[in-house]
């Protein structure tokens, strides 16, 4: 089961289409923008391109994104908290006051899975809290979401697809989801 699986191990699981997703998340960012990345494994694929941009500031509860982003010219800033040693993230509340303390120009998250009805779950609750906190606090709200996700459901929801900016996909994304989304968000 998917909830389960240590941070190393979810990094190597479908690596192509996380790497795909990245290289297409990082055309999204500008030299000198603040960028939210949450403690996911498509965050740490995403990092390598992020640390190219020039003036970059980054916002994390990732242990994993601030210890790969030490000897980079980006400014970092970490949540603290408590960390989950499952998967190197900051969590609770301390965590989610500093992360709510930010507004990032960008905020980049995943989840274990999005329903086919729009929900964006997963089986976290803390690691769920944390990303609403910097959703709430932050400028455009990017999902980051390999097609293996989609139509899946967990017990904590996230949000709705049709509440973010947009989605980076490595495949199809549900075309009823984002025609949802068109119509709420104008």
């Amino acid at each position: 089961v998917q909830e389960q699986l240590p941070l190393d191990v979810r990094r190597r699981k479908d690596s192509a289409a996380k790497e795909e997703i990245a290289r297409r998340a990082a055309e999204l960012v500008s030299d000198g923008e603040t960028v939210f990345l949450d403690a996911s494994s498509t965050a740490l694929h995403l990092l390598p391109y992020l640390l190219k941009k020039k003036e970059l500031t980054l916002v994390t509860n990732s242990h994993r994104v601030v210890d790969q982003a030490r000897e980079s010219k980006a400014r970092v800033f970490c949540t603290g908290g408590e960390l989950s040693r499952r998967n190197f993230a900051f969590v609770g509340r301390d965590a989610e006051r500093a992360v709510a303390a930010f507004h990032p120009d960008t905020v980049f998250f995943s989840s274990q899975g999005v329903s086919e009805d729009g929900d964006i779950t997963d089986s976290s609750q803390e690691e769920t809290n944390l990303r609403q906190a910097a959703i709430a606090s932050g400028g455009r709200k990017i999902f980051l979401c390999d097609s293996g996700k989609v139509g899946k459901s967990y017990l904590f929801r996230l949000c709705r697809v049709a509440d973010i900016d947009a989605v980076v996909s490595d495949g199809e994304f549900p075309a009823a989801l984002l025609a949802e989304k068109g119509e709420k968000n104008g």
